[in-house]
């Protein structure tokens, strides 16, 4: 695969419980993000995996709602997405609400409702529509930790994200005269979660721009997954002889590109199809001799957002509204 074509995320350890990601797409990027595990003893480096996850899946509908009302209409004003993030018994209860900044027929909000519940991230993790094809390189050597395996910690806060549309950053082109969508433009995420009393705050940047200034929503998820598959194997690490420090994950876009590009995936969406992903999950590490691959494999499906993809069900509710905004006088 060459530069340009390459779309992936490595995930390294850093800092005590913290992961650095860096995403690139082609050759834009790189752009770096930390990961923190919720039960870090001080305040938290950067957001759960599971907190980043839904950051990417917000920019995607953002995106994707976005180019498809810029392209085919009605003209939105305004364009939020948000999740509601509750704790529950054995894990977590995620709900999403997309609020259509505009006053719709019957035929644009359904076209458009379509649009938000199959974005190309979000299908990923609640159609089913991700395929992945695990690897793993394991070296004989470094230290595997002693005693009882770590706890694995959650991969959400309770708490939300929300990202919302920044309209004037669409960009356009001219073609005879009429003015054509180039890029969709950026959303601005906040993600806010609660740690016992505390509140702890993040705010992220994501979208479509030419210049690449910001990652795509896509690099998001690929992120996440990364960092959330090595937060897994590290909480293993004594139970399948490997050395933390030494894990490296790399999560990459196998598929190609739709032909006709982002348009044709946003058309896709608009018509509730969910075509089929495949990325590759490759971990790297280095074990002691009871380390085998076919361990770290079967920990690596373990993995929660993993699980997601698999069974479909980041989402207990998708609601999608139509508020006309109140014009300021």
């Amino acid at each position: 695969m060459s530069d340009a074509e390459l779309r992936n995320a490595i995930a390294v350890p850093a800092s005590g419980t913290a992961v650095l990601v860096t995403m690139r797409r082609g050759t834009r990027g790189p752009w770096t993000v930390i990961v923190d595990e919720p039960s870090a003893e001080r305040e938290m480096a950067g957001p759960p995996a599971g907190d980043l996850l839904l950051a990417g899946v917000a920019c995607c509908t953002v995106v994707t709602v976005a180019g498809v009302a810029s392209r085919r209409g009605p003209d939105l004003r305004d364009l939020t997405v948000a999740f509601d993030v509750k704790g529950r018994a054995g894990g977590f209860a995620i709900a999403q609400r997309t609020v259509l900044g505009a006053a719709l027929n019957e035929a644009e909000r359904l076209r458009l409702e379509r649009t938000a519940r199959h974005c190309p991230v979000g299908k990923l993790f609640t159609k089913r529509a991700l395929t992945t094809l695990d690897e793993v390189d394991l070296r004989r050597g470094g230290t595997a930790p002693s005693g009882q395996p770590a706890a694995d910690t959650p991969r959400f806060l309770e708490g939300s994200v929300t990202a919302r549309w920044i309209p004037d950053t669409r960009e356009w082109t001219d073609a005879g005269g009429t003015r054509v969508l180039d890029q969709e433009g950026e959303a601005r995420v906040q993600i806010e979660g609660a740690r016992g009393a505390a509140l702890q705050r993040w705010g992220l940047l994501g979208g479509h721009s030419a210049a690449g200034w910001v990652p795509r929503p896509s690099s998001f998820a690929t992120a996440a997954l990364a960092a959330s598959t090595l937060l897994t194997l590290r909480a293993r690490a004594a139970t399948l002889a490997i050395d933390p420090a030494s894990l490296r994950v790399e999560v990459r876009a196998l598929s190609d590109v739709p032909s006709g590009g982002k348009a044709a995936s946003q058309d896709l969406a608009a018509a509730g199809q969910t075509p089929q992903v495949r990325w590759l999950r490759r971990v790297s590490v280095a074990g002691a001799s009871g380390a085998t691959r076919d361990a770290i494999l079967a920990a690596m499906r373990e993995d929660p957002l993993y699980g997601c993809a698999v069974r479909g069900d980041l989402l207990d509710s998708d609601e999608v509204v139509a508020e006309v905004p109140e014009v300021a006088v």
